[in-house]
C-alpha cells in the first residue's frame, strides 16, 4: 500500500513538473508579445511624431518669416512714401535698415522652400529681383532729392529760393509795379510746378520772364539798374529751370518706385498663401498623426487584451489540472497511468528531459502493476 501510494505521488509530481514548464512558456510568451506590441507602437509614434514635429516647426518658421517680410515690405513702402513727402536723413536710414531685414527674411524662406516641388522658389526669384529693383529706385530717389535738397534751404531748392529773395527784395528797391508783378506771376508758377509737377508751368514761367525783361527795357530805370535786375531774374530763371529738370526727373523717379511696388506685390502675396497653405497642411498632418497613435494604442490595449484573455484561460485550466493533480497526490487519489497518455503529447513537446520523465512513468505504471 505504501509502494502504491508512492508511486501515485511520483505520478503526480511528474504531471505539475509537466504543468509549471508549460506555464513558463505560456507567461514568457504574453510578456513578449506585450513587449514587442508596446515596443513596436512606442518606436512607429516616436517616428511619426517627430517627423510631424519637424514639419510642424518648419511651416511655422516659414509662416514666420513670410510675415515679417510681408510687414518689413509694406513699412518700406510706407517710408518710401513719407519720404516722398517729407524727405529726412532719417527716413534713409530706416529705409535701409527695413529693406536688410527683409531680405534677410527672404534668404530664410529661400532655404525653407528650395527643396519643396512647388512653384515658390520662382515666387521667391521674382520676388527678389523686385525687392532689389525696388531698393535701386529708392537709391534714385534719394540721389536726385539730395541734389534739390531736403530743404527749401538745401541744394536746388535753396539756390531758387536765395534767387527768388534777391530779385524780391531788388523790386522792392526799385519800386516797379509792373516788373514786381510779373515777378509775382513767376512765383505762383513755380509753387503750382513743385506742387502738380506739370510741364506747362514751366512754360508759363518762361513767357513770364520774357514778358519781364520786356517791360524792363521799356522801363525809365538807368542802364546799371536793368542790367542788374537782368542778371538777377535771369540767374532765377536758371535756378528754376535746373530745379525743375531735377523734380521732373524726381517725379518719373517716383512713379517707376510706385509701378515696381505694385509688382512686387503680388508674387509675395502668393508667397504668403504658400506659407498659410503649408502651415495648415501641417497643422492637419499632427492631427492626423495623433489620431493614428491613439487609434494605434487603442488596437494595442485591444489586442493585448484579447492575447491575455487567450492565454489567462489556457493558464486557468493548466492550473485547474495542477490542482486537481495536487488534491488527488494529498488524498492518495492519483492516477498517473491513466492520464500517461494523455500527456505523452506534451512531453513530445519539452525535449529530453521530458522523454526521461515519460520513460520513469512507464516504470512506475509497469511496477504499480
Amino acid at each position: 500500500m505504501f509502494a502504491l501510494h508512492n508511486r501515485r505521488s511520483l505520478a503526480g509530481l511528474l504531471s505539475i513538473t509537466r504543468i509549471r514548464i508549460g506555464l513558463r512558456l505560456q507567461i514568457a510568451l504574453l510578456a513578449i508579445t506585450g513587449v514587442i506590441l508596446t515596443g513596436a507602437i512606442c518606436l512607429a509614434g516616436l517616428h511619426f511624431g517627430t517627423e510631424a514635429q519637424r514639419q510642424a516647426d518648419s511651416s511655422v518658421l516659414l509662416r514666420s518669416h513670410v510675415t515679417s517680410l510681408s510687414d518689413n515690405y509694406s513699412e518700406a513702402g510706407q517710408i518710401g512714401a513719407d519720404f516722398l513727402r517729407k524727405p529726412t536723413e532719417k527716413l534713409v536710414d530706416r529705409y535701409d535698415h527695413v529693406l536688410q531685414q527683409a531680405l534677410s527674411h527672404l534668404a530664410e524662406t529661400e532655404k525653407l522652400v528650395e527643396a519643396v516641388e512647388t512653384d515658390a522658389p520662382q515666387q521667391i526669384s521674382a520676388l527678389r529681383s523686385g525687392m532689389n529693383l525696388y531698393a535701386t529706385r529708392f537709391h534714385n530717389i534719394i540721389a536726385a532729392q539730395r541734389i534739390i535738397g531736403f530743404s527749401d534751404k538745401d541744394g536746388l531748392q535753396g539756390k531758387l529760393g536765395s534767387a527768388a529773395r534777391q530779385l524780391e527784395l531788388r523790386l522792392s528797391e526799385l519800386d516797379q509795379p509792373r516788373l514786381t508783378m510779373l515777378f509775382l506771376a513767376m512765383r505762383i508758377n513755380e509753387k503750382d510746378f513743385a506742387l502738380r509737377g506739370d510741364d506747362k508751368y514751366f512754360d508759363r514761367l518762361r513767357e513770364r520772364v520774357a514778358e519781364f525783361e520786356t517791360a524792363l527795357k521799356s522801363s525809365d530805370l538807368s542802364e546799371q539798374q536793368k542790367a542788374e535786375t537782368t542778371a538777377l531774374v535771369r540767374t532765377y530763371e536758371q535756378a528754376f529751370m535746373a530745379y525743375s529738370v531735377s523734380q521732373s526727373s524726381l517725379n518719373e523717379e517716383a512713379e517707376d518706385f510706385a509701378s515696381v511696388f505694385a509688382r512686387t506685390r503680388p508674387p509675395l502675396l502668393i508667397l504668403s498663401k504658400f506659407a498659410t497653405d503649408r502651415y495648415e497642411a501641417a497643422a492637419r498632418h499632427a492631427d492626423e498623426t495623433r489620431d493614428l497613435l491613439s487609434s494605434s494604442i487603442k488596437f494595442a490595449i485591444l489586442g493585448i487584451g484579447l492575447l491575455a484573455l487567450i492565454f489567462g484561460q489556457r493558464i486557468a485550466k493548466s492550473i485547474s489540472r495542477m490542482t486537481q493533480a495536487m488534491q488527488q497526490l494529498a488524498s492518495g487519489r492519483s492516477r498517473p497511468c491513466a492520464a500517461r497518455s494523455r500527456s505523452q503529447r506534451r512531453n513530445r513537446r519539452d525535449g529530453a528531459g521530458g522523454r526521461i520523465l515519460q520513460g520513469q512513468g512507464r516504470r512506475t505504471c509497469r511496477r504499480a502493476g
